[in-house]
């Protein structure tokens, strides 16, 4: 009978431990610094765009009342906005090859099991055709 009673108050125990356990919850992740980052950063962005046009307006109206009436260029044109973008385009490109690089390196550290080292085959060198571009190495 005794043994029973503290059989049973241990599985009680127990099973009353591993519920509350079993119930807990991880917090929530707390990524309002992300957002204030990118709101932050958002509003930067758009008070340098906004001085930027200001200050070209102040210079064209001082232009204007010293009476030059010709075209004016305050730096923010058609072409270095291309410029920009293209810049911005290159910056990704750059980092997808490396991602892609990086992966290829991945697969052939842990995924060439089977050539490398279960047959003692040395890695061949393999050209690849990617976005334009043509990528060799040894795979």
């Amino acid at each position: 009978m005794k043994t029973r009673f503290i059989g049973s108050a241990l599985a009680g125990a127990v099973a009353t431990v591993s519920i509350s356990i079993a119930s807990a919850q991880a917090p929530p992740m707390d990524m309002s610094w992300a957002l204030h980052s990118q709101t932050y950063l958002w509003n930067r962005g758009n008070a340098v765009a906004a001085a930027t046009a200001q200050a070209c307006y102040n210079a064209m109206l001082q232009a204007r009342m010293r009476g030059y009436m010709g075209p004016l260029d305050c730096g923010a044109n058609q072409q270095t906005l291309q410029n920009s973008i293209n810049r911005l385009n290159q910056a990704q490109q750059d980092y997808n090859y490396s991602q892609m690089y990086n992966s290829w390196r991945r697969d052939n550290a842990v995924g060439n099991w089977d050539l490398g080292a279960l047959r003692g085959q040395p890695p061949v060198y393999r050209c690849y055709w990617y976005n334009g571009r043509q990528v060799c190495g040894y795979y």
